[in-house]
């Protein structure tokens, strides 16, 4: 899961570069989420699941607590890819623009 987190950071900043909205000022993967919001990069709809992501992923990393089934590590793939694949048709638009 900590692999999936690491694809979604790197996706969010990626489309933040391609949007010129990357900044020193906002550099984490939560201030680039509402970042590409507020602008209208992305839909509520991705950001709300970029969160839910972005949380699970974290509990991950940092909750020894919690323990994450091989199921539930697939699913958590399977919709990070969904989000990450409407962040590269996004970044896509963005780059046959320019």
């Amino acid at each position: 899961m900590l692999e999936v987190r690491t694809d979604i950071e790197v996706a969010v900043r990626d489309l933040a570069r391609a949007a010129d909205l990357l900044t020193p000022k906002v550099q984490t993967t939560l201030g680039l989420t509402r970042l590409l919001r507020n602008k209208g990069v992305i839909k509520p709809h991705t950001s709300a699941l970029l969160d839910d992501l972005r949380i699970l992923g974290n509990n991950a990393a940092h909750d020894m607590g919690i323990e994450y089934s091989a199921e539930e590590a697939l699913r958590y793939r399977a919709v990070a890819n969904l989000a990450i694949s409407q962040l590269l048709q996004v970044q896509s638009i963005i780059d046959d623009e320019d």
